[in-house]
């Protein structure tokens, strides 16, 4: 489903994210053009009662609050993620029912395909103790290329923003509105200083401000992007104890900072009681490989343990370039051939583009179709241009993210591809 139509389906009255991701997971047939009734029709597939009081006018508003939500948004930079875009974290697609089904996106939205992912939270009121404990932890999980997912406030939040960006990392920070509006404040600096190097993201579109329930809603975000979370302090009662317990939901893997006894203080009593009670592994900077791995077999992904030992990729693009056609190139052949996984995922993102470029072509033909017959038609007919042209667009970032993909899966396995080159 492409993102205009699931934009104007959440946007529908009494119809949430869970409405709509079930008639997203109906996998119906793509239609370039719709009839009002077709929105009805497909609400009607999962959600009876609800269709029933919704109106063609209802439809109509929706979808003109869409294509404006679309247009406004890629004026200021921000780019619209359907659930079924190829973009689309893979973490968060764990979460079934309770993912988002779109996403606003500001900065570099690559990393988003990066599983290597840590979500660094706790208090808004951290201690001289938990900056400098929070600050040490931060920094090593960098230091192993994994990019910081935090929430951007006060606090915890801050300090491992920057300590990221200090460090040469990269950091995603998780909205609770509306990505034209920067909160807090004092962090405005921050957000832009993100910007150059990670991303903004929100599940809420251009113009939305924030709820208190937003911010809970967020932080299931924060920690199902991410493969573990990270507690750098938190008391018995603080609102870190929500992304805990959707961590603990969602399986992923939870750590909390163990202060010494002369350290503990009201402000890290709820590390304390996260640990004692088993629920959270007990981190220091002495430990941080053992929960690695402990991520690792909570993912149940063995490849992943390549990426342990180092944050950098070696750039061998160049080196295996089909222009050159040198022996490298049938080094690379050989040693894909025996990984099958590997190749199989190469394969499969060449076969993906392929495709892509030929739903481009398509899509140029019904620019020209509806350039020449929309006159006079409604405005939903009008806005089929705008919906096209915005798809191309975005399937032209998609192809661009699958190169890119393509590129990560050699450097990842350079080492395998050494070994065989060695080997001759």
């Amino acid at each position: 489903m492409n993102v205009l139509d699931t934009l104007i389906l959440l946007n529908l009255p009494k119809v949430g994210r869970k409405t709509v991701k079930k008639i997203i997971d109906l996998e119906l047939p793509e239609q370039n053009q719709k009839e009002l009734i077709d929105y009805i029709r497909m609400v009607s597939l999962v959600a009876p009662k609800i269709s029933e009081s919704i109106t063609d006018e209802d439809v109509k508003m929706s979808f003109d609050l869409s294509n404006d939500i679309l247009l406004k948004s890629e004026k200021k930079g921000i780019r619209t993620i359907g659930y079924s875009d190829i973009i689309y974290p893979k973490l968060l697609k764990e979460l079934d029912n309770d993912a988002p089904v779109v996403l606003f996106v500001k900065g570099d939205e690559k990393v988003l395909a990066n599983e290597k992912k840590i979500a660094v939270i706790g208090t808004r009121e951290n201690s001289p103790n938990g900056e400098i404990a929070g600050k040490i932890i931060t920094k090593q999980f960098v230091e192993r290329g994994y990019i910081i997912v935090s929430g951007l406030a006060i606090g915890c939040d801050t300090l491992g923003h920057k300590v990221a960006l200090e460090s040469g990392g990269k950091t995603i920070a998780v909205m609770a509105g509306g990505l034209d509006k920067i909160y807090p404040k004092e962090n405005s600096y921050l957000a832009e200083k993100i910007l150059e190097n990670g991303c903004l993201i929100s599940e809420y579109p251009i113009g939305t401000s924030m709820r208190p329930n937003f911010f809970v809603e967020r932080d299931r975000i924060q920690s199902g992007l991410s493969q573990g979370v990270v507690v750098i302090e938190t008391n018995v009662k603080g609102g870190t104890l929500h992304t805990v317990k959707f961590a603990t939901d969602q399986k992923r893997a939870v750590a909390c900072i163990k202060y010494n006894d002369d350290k503990i203080s009201p402000s890290n009593a709820g590390n304390r009681m996260l640990i004692s009670n088993g629920r959270a592994f007990p981190l220091s900077s002495n430990n941080i490989n053992e929960f690695i791995e402990n991520i690792l077999q909570n993912r149940g992904n063995i490849e992943l343990q390549s990426n342990i030992e180092s944050s950098k990729t070696v750039n061998v693009e160049k080196r295996y370039s089909p222009e050159k056609k040198s022996s490298n190139t049938t080094v690379q052949s050989e040693a894909l051939n025996s990984n099958p996984d590997v190749k199989k995922q190469i394969d499969e993102n060449v076969l993906k583009i392929a495709k892509i470029k030929k739903d481009i072509e398509k899509l140029n033909k019904d620019i020209i179709k509806y350039g020449g017959d929309a006159n006079g038609q409604t405005s939903m007919f009008d806005n089929s241009i705008n919906e096209v042209s915005y798809r191309i667009e975005s399937l032209k970032r998609e192809i661009e993210l699958l190169e890119s993909q393509k590129r990560n899966i050699v450097n990842e396995n350079k080492e395998l591809l050494k070994s065989i080159s060695n080997t001759k």
